[in-house]
């Protein structure tokens, strides 16, 4: 992914990065998991009235998205979206929502692959995550964030590799 600093950013994927598509998926979480823990505990520290309100506002909308209402993807990523912004670093919030939107398609594929009892972890990981960053404890919430994406990089890994393993006995 490059960036540039114009007045509106430009976002462009590397021509490399997508050849082994199902590999993407988890260096894409792995890369998150490098750097949205922190990102979480800033915001913790960071995160005012205004942006609080916006991201209860969030985990809200995932619920009933979950529960039906559809929107599922959008209303996941708006959660990680308003810690980004909260953490009050621009350049933080700016890759967070760079890979949100370079990766949206990838990220799509990733909640496809999760069963209904999976979903409803990653809901529970969410309220988790809010509920740390609210509080305002910044330690909480970068543990929460961690365990969530760990949670997730894990079960998608491990799909990830049976499908190869799978290719590899049908070759």
């Amino acid at each position: 992914m490059y960036l540039t600093r114009t007045r509106l950013p430009v976002i462009t994927g590397h021509p490399d990065a997508l050849q082994d598509h199902d590999r993407t998926l988890v260096h894409l979480l792995d890369a998150r998991l490098a750097i949205e823990p922190t990102v979480a505990a800033k915001a913790a520290r960071n995160i005012t009235d205004p942006q609080a309100a916006a991201l209860r506002e969030a985990v809200d909308a995932a619920g009933h998205a979950l529960g039906g209402a559809g929107g599922e993807h959008k209303a996941n990523m708006s959660i990680h979206a308003r810690i980004a912004e909260a953490a009050g670093n621009p350049i933080l919030a700016d890759t967070i929502l760079s890979l949100i939107k370079v990766f949206g398609a990838e990220q799509k594929r990733i909640l496809a692959m999760h069963d209904r009892p999976s979903r409803d972890r990653n809901h529970a990981d969410h309220v988790a995550i809010c509920d740390a960053v609210l509080a305002r404890d910044p330690e909480a919430a970068e543990r929460a964030m961690r365990q969530h994406l760990s949670r997730v990089l894990s079960e998608i890994g491990g799909a990830v590799d049976a499908r190869a393993e799978r290719a590899a006995r049908n070759d």
